[in-house]
């Protein structure tokens, strides 16, 4: 027999029936500043344009003073380039994935080919045809992308291109059995040459043409070569005493000789001599990794990795940041202590707000590994941050940090990810690699508590208020209840995120399952992905208890769900996100919800989630029919529903030859979310149909048919 079961929320009609118009439940906040600066580009009238990673391209049009964002947000920019009629083109390998092209300046985009390949670099010739680097080679469009040529190296990921005066073309590459190099075409990209004799094997991420023919190119792991006119073979072009495995991101000349390259992990080096001198500059920097660097009139530009755009004027020696109005920070995580809401970045450290995001103020004093992972606040006031490189603390709301793990291996070698403190103030890290640590004392010394644990790469950590911890790990999830002295796993399965609310429910996300709840310890579990829709398959990103008990789920770009039942059922948090993935969430004082994205800053809800009613999934006025889950199943599963109007609605299970099995809803619906158990121990192994038609109600004319299929298996 089947099981008919249903979850609704019935509200007052003004509220569940939203208009258009109706206010979003985000608004994206005015920070923090700063974003993962993957390509710049300057145009003959010194507007600078810059690629980021996520967070869309912005321009500046007073030489980096401020920005504003100009479209294609939500993709991995890796490269700009500029016609010689002004047109801007965008690479883009990550998103939509592709070439794009603007002809006013940014102010609006359209695809320009090679729809789907991943876009490394681009370069313009002296006749105005633009050239692509992609994962699978080398293209040419002569009519400003409506078209394109291969032009050969199909077996290669060509990471950068370059042109120089008589219309070489030089390509940085990286084959499919894994050997790197240069090739160089002098007919167009018709043939292809290898120049590489003296280079590593290693890939070339980066190539220059300077005004007197050299060319001179960064490898990855290998510092930067150079190639001078007439000769066969590259040589090492670094001082000797500089560490030589350094990975080369980008390189830029300009008509001078200046050079310019940017690394990972040793900031920007420079060379006013065509590559026969270099220096380091490194005041004012706050990073140590670029991935983008242009030269304008002598003034170098660096995009960082993390902390938006840095600028050395010609003839100086300090770096100054620019980065106003940039906001595409990756926010990994979010933390509150009233009147504070703090956000920890990637590359830019930790920034706090107390006018509800109104304004953001950079704390990175002591920190000197800004890429920030978790956050936490002791009942003492001291706020914690883990970092990719250690632990810090601070006991003065942020205005300076300094290191907390010790010398008991907690040191700038360990990559943090997580970070929990239980009811009685013990205070628990994860790392990527070394398991957990734990802290009886406040951060003023460390244990390591590996004890039981089979994995060391610890993903989620979370406490009840009985003071059981539990952890998440590639090996699955442990629970101690000793306090961290020893470990015992509850489950097998590798789960990423992980919430725990205070009456001892555990609540585990993983790809492709959705999420999964325990009531009794870790004992057994069973998935909660009813309201979800097909959100869970693309992975649960972000797990996270509210003040109330609410539990908050991450899913995709744009998805935030809410369950106030235990996860009996999820409702979607309204519009306003963007399309953006959500990482982080946190309540302050007021009672807002904050969320930190990936590439879009911080956003925060319109008005206190404390007092908003359960509405934010019936604006999108459609009707809806989810997947079942699970899916295949044995014997039973749910299917969900979302009806936002009265109307009359039929549920019907098919077989495969188009036979009714089984109606599991036949009858008028007010507006709601529904959900239907549908017990299949009577029917064989096989593949199944299931339909939902919708008719209007009184006074509506709206109808609706979807077919989804499920699996039984035996």
């Amino acid at each position: 027999m089947f099981r008919l079961r249903y979850f609704a929320s019935f509200l007052v009609a003004g509220l569940l029936l939203c208009p258009a118009s109706a206010q979003n439940f985000w608004q994206q906040t005015n920070g923090p500043d700063g974003g993962r600066v993957y390509a710049l580009a300057i145009n003959s009238n010194g507007d600078i344009f810059a690629g980021t990673c996520d967070g869309g391209l912005y321009r500046s049009t007073n030489g980096g003073n401020a920005w504003a964002q100009v479209g294609l947000a939500g993709s991995i920019i890796q490269s700009l380039a500029i016609n010689l009629d002004g047109d801007v083109f965008a690479g883009i390998s990550m998103g939509e994935p592709g070439v794009y092209r603007s002809t006013d300046n940014g102010g609006s985009w359209a695809q320009a080919g090679l729809t789907g390949m991943q876009v490394y670099s681009l370069a313009v010739n002296s006749s105005g045809k633009l050239f692509a680097g992609t994962g699978g080679g080398v293209f040419e469009s002569t009519d400003r992308g409506a078209t394109w040529i291969p032009l050969g190296l199909r077996d290669s990921t060509i990471y950068c291109l370059a042109i120089d005066s008589s219309d070489n073309i030089y390509a940085g590459y990286y084959t499919t059995s894994f050997r790197g190099g240069v090739a160089r075409s002098t007919d167009g990209g018709t043939t292809w040459a290898d120049v590489s004799e003296g280079l590593l094997g290693t890939a070339v991420f980066a190539l220059a043409v300077l005004p007197d023919g050299n060319v001179v190119a960064g490898l990855r792991s290998g510092g930067i070569y150079i190639r001078q006119v007439g000769a066969n073979s590259w040589s090492y072009a670094l001082p000797a005493n500089w560490v030589r495995n350094i990975n080369i991101t980008c390189l830029t000349a300009d008509a001078t000789g200046t050079v310019a390259a940017g690394t990972e992990g040793y900031g920007v080096f420079i060379s006013t001599n065509g590559g026969r001198c270099w220096s380091q500059p490194i005041k004012g920097l706050r990073q140590s990794s670029f991935y983008a660097v242009a030269i304008d009139s002598g003034d170098v530009f660096a995009g960082s990795y993390g902390d938006g755009v840095f600028k050395l004027a010609r003839n100086d020696s300090v770096w100054v940041n620019l980065k106003s109005g940039m906001i595409a920070t990756m926010v990994e995580a979010l933390g509150v202590k009233a009147p504070y809401v703090f956000a920890g970045t990637e590359g830019g450290g930790v920034f706090h707000s107390t006018d509800l995001g109104g304004s953001w103020t950079q704390d990175t004093v002591g920190m000197d590994f800004p890429y920030v992972r978790a956050l936490a606040v002791t009942p003492k006031g001291d706020i914690f941050a883990g970092t990719g490189g250690g632990l810090y603390r601070s006991s003065d709301n942020g205005a300076s940090w300094r290191r907390a793990g010790g010398r008991a291996g907690l040191d700038s070698t360990v990559a943090c990810t997580c970070i929990a403190v239980d009811r009685r103030g013990v205070i628990f890290v994860g790392t990527d690699h070394s398991g957990v640590f734990r802290s009886t004392d406040n951060g003023s010394s460390w244990l390591q508590a590996n004890n039981g644990l089979s994995s060391p790469f610890v993903r989620s950590i979370a406490a009840d208020s009985a003071g059981v911890v539990y952890a998440s790990t590639f090996g699955g999830i442990f629970k101690s209840t000793d306090g961290g002295e020893s470990w015992l796993q509850v489950s097998a399965s590798p789960v990423g995120m992980l919430a725990v609310k205070a009456n001892g429910y555990i609540f585990a996300g993983a790809i492709g399952e959705g999420i999964r709840r325990s009531t009794d310890g870790g004992s057994t579990w069973v998935q909660v992905n009813n309201g979800l829709g097909d959100s869970y398959q693309r992975g649960i990103t972000l797990l996270w208890v509210g003040s109330k008990g609410e539990i908050y789920a991450g899913s995709g770009r744009g998805q935030v769900f809410r369950s106030t039942n235990d996860g009996d059922s999820w409702l979607l948090l309204g519009a306003g996100l963007a399309g953006v993935w959500v990482l982080s969430l946190a309540v302050d004082s007021s009672g807002y919800l904050f969320a930190g994205t990936e590439g879009a800053g911080v956003f925060r809800s319109t008005q206190p989630v404390t007092g908003i009613a359960e509405t934010g999934v019936w604006m999108r006025r459609s009707f809806v029919l989810n997947q079942n889950c699970p899916n295949p199943f044995n014997p039973s599963t749910t299917i969900s529903f979302d009806i936002p109007q009265q109307s009359h609605v039929k549920l019907v299970v098919y077989d495969v030859l188009g036979r009714e099995v089984r109606t599991l809803v036949d009858e008028e619906k007010e507006p709601g979310r529904y959900s239907v158990t549908f017990d299949a121990s009577d029917l064989p192994t096989g593949v199944y149909l299931y339909r939902l038609s919708v008719s209007g109600g009184p006074g509506q004319a709206s109808s609706f048919s979807e077919m989804r299929k499920m699996l039984v298996v035996r």
